[in-house]
């Protein structure tokens, strides 16, 4: 029998996913904040910048990073005994500055800073208690509404702090369980789970 030699250099390789899922909790904001990030970005158009999509705006409030499915249930169980312990809360939100980051001199992202508010500061600590995510700095809470893009360089003379004008106070009502998946160019966010207060 004659053998025949087949060229798979161009066949398409299956990549097995991770059975174990890349997961955060976030604090979704209203779509006015969105709105007011959104305003913002339009004096940004002409910068190297990636925006992040308005649907994935967020607060991260605690990173678990890889975590096998079979804890999903445990994880939900725990994030609403930590909102039960909120009910009569008010999460407010005080848009602070728009500013580049995490170093200023040398960015690659630029976020929206807020007001560390007592509400959510305590929030965060809860969940950090119950998923023992300790932490040695202090909670920092931000909105990161774009990243530069990978080769481009933004210095602190093309990109600076612009402080909120605005003296509107906003109000997060849920906590979001999402999660990462990771793509060739990008992460995208995908809702698990949303918790009331």
């Amino acid at each position: 029998m004659k053998k025949i030699d087949i060229d798979t250099s161009n066949l398409p390789i299956a990549v097995e996913r991770s059975p174990q899922k890349r997961l955060f909790i976030s604090l979704p904001l209203p779509r006015e904040f969105k709105e007011l990030v959104v305003a913002y970005r339009q004096t940004l158009r002409n910068l190297p910048l990636r925006m992040i999509p308005f649907e994935d705006l967020h607060i991260t409030l605690v990173f678990l990073g890889p975590t096998p499915k079979e804890q999903l249930p445990e994880i939900k169980e725990n994030i609403q005994g930590a909102m039960e312990k909120f009910h009569a809360a008010r999460f407010m939100l005080r848009p602070l500055c728009f500013e580049p980051g995490p170093d200023r001199a040398f960015p690659n992202l630029v976020w929206l800073t807020l007001e560390p508010s007592p509400e959510i500061t305590a929030l965060q600590d809860t969940l950090r208690e119950a998923f023992e995510k300790k932490e040695n700095r202090p909670f920092f809470p931000h909105v990161t509404i774009a990243r530069i893009r990978p080769g481009s360089t933004l210095w602190s003379d093309k990109l600076t702090p612009c402080p909120v004008t605005s003296t509107e106070i906003f109000q997060a009502k849920e906590v979001d369980l999402m999660e990462s998946i990771l793509t060739q160019n990008e992460a995208r966010y995908s809702l698990i789970k949303r918790f009331m207060r």
